[in-house]
């Protein structure tokens, strides 16, 4: 008897902890990442900037130390940080630049649903101005380093809810433009000498706020020399061998576009 007095105590409390582990287990994420009901006590406010430092932590490594601060003469590393201690850093190789891009735009988003959140919270402002600053601070410091490490960065100010907040920024061909470009580019240097991106380029550029008031198209010029042997290198990169001759034909694209634009 006393065997099963024990027996049943044990199954009860693996029901009660499976019952407690289950409510746990059901916590709605919701009201922690989304500013629309969460910034309801100053305390919130406070928890939200502090979890804007994360980034930092993933950012402040041996690898991004080397690249700021190792990059000398007389300090030169050889294995995986080999690029980031020789300015190495490219597009094609972009070493610690990815994390730095990828981490600081985390902070970025991070601060900024903050910042928003608090100027939208029914609270007294005394209470959490502290929290507000600290965010816009931070936020700063972010673009900092963005700044410092890449030069002219795209900078984002307002909290959205969906990514497809941004397409105003986006780069969008002018169809009719285009076809129109496209067919004097097939007159000028023949379709074999065509080539059309299947997916859109996620690179950065000004060209995107030029559209948002002109009708446009964003037309790449291929430099490659048609002897070269080896794999075609990106732009920014040391080992880049442009063909001077393809000069001529950008020119010739550029200026018969204007001729028959204006005709």
């Amino acid at each position: 008897m006393q065997h099963l007095y024990k027996y049943i105590f044990h199954v009860a409390a693996l029901v009660l902890v499976g019952t407690l582990a289950g409510s746990c287990l059901r916590e709605d994420p919701n009201g922690v990442i989304s500013p629309d009901d969460f910034f309801s006590t100053p305390e919130q406010c406070q928890a939200s900037v502090n979890s804007a430092y994360i980034p930092l932590k993933s950012l402040y490594a041996f690898r991004f130390l080397i690249a700021t601060e190792g990059v000398t003469d007389l300090a030169s590393t050889n294995g995986n940080a080999q690029p980031d201690a020789r300015l190495l850093i490219s597009p094609a190789g972009p070493g610690i630049g990815e994390t730095v891009w990828k981490q600081c735009y985390i902070g970025v988003r991070n601060t900024t649903c903050s910042i928003f959140g608090i100027e939208n919270a029914d609270l007294n402002f005394n209470e959490v101005s502290r929290p507000l600053y600290e965010a816009k601070i931070l936020r700063a410091f972010y673009y900092y380093i963005l700044t410092c490490f890449f030069g002219d960065v795209p900078f984002y100010e307002d909290y959205v809810k969906q990514v497809t907040a941004y397409t105003k920024y986006a780069k969008e061909n002018d169809i009719e433009l285009g076809n129109r470009l496209q067919a004097l580019a097939v007159e000028l240097v023949g379709e074999d000498h065509l080539d059309f991106m299947e997916e859109p380029s996620l690179g950065a550029d000004d060209f995107a706020f030029f559209t948002q008031y002109c009708d446009g198209v964003y037309m790449n010029l291929g430099t490659t020399p048609a002897d070269w042997g080896g794999k075609p290198q990106a732009l920014h990169n040391e080992y880049l061998c442009p063909d001077e001759e393809a000069m001529k034909t950008g020119i010739l694209m550029e200026v018969m576009t204007v001729l028959r634009l204006l005709a």
